[in-house]
């Protein structure tokens, strides 16, 4: 259970570091006037708050679950649910105002990367468990 709730943790920190990275990268917009809505120096940060909500949600069932020993498989969907959560919301956040043009994309890249590798054999491990004790 300890390996499993560590995992869960790095991937939590790294996607919302992730997130909240994005907020502040800069933005090239078109040059039209009157400038689209979504290049407003805010229009990120709605979405950031909102996914820090569903990350963080998310990430307390997923504890909650291991916590209380819940069936493997159902562990597993909500794991991988989290987990596609995790790696969306960022890319979401990024795109929801014009394209990002820092160098704060890269390392945000860098981050997703870290949730995927962190992430994966957690879903994956919790997912074997689970055929182990069903006999598959």
């Amino acid at each position: 259970m300890g390996r499993t709730v560590a995992r869960a943790c790095v991937v939590v920190v790294c996607a919302l570091a992730a997130l909240w990275l994005t907020e502040g990268a800069a933005v090239a917009c078109p040059a039209v006037y009157p400038a689209p809505a979504s290049c407003s120096s805010d229009a990120r940060t709605a979405v950031a708050t909102g996914g820090t909500w569903a990350v963080s949600g998310l990430f307390a069932a997923v504890v909650a679950a291991i916590a209380l020993r819940v069936h493997r498989a159902a562990l597993a969907l909500l794991a991988a649910v989290w987990l596609g959560v995790c790696l969306v919301v960022p890319v979401w956040a990024l795109l929801a105002s014009g394209f990002g043009a820092d160098a704060r994309v890269l390392l945000v890249a860098l981050l997703l990367l870290a949730v995927l590798a962190v992430g994966w054999p957690l879903v994956a491990g919790v997912r074997e468990r689970s055929d182990r004790a069903t006999g598959r």
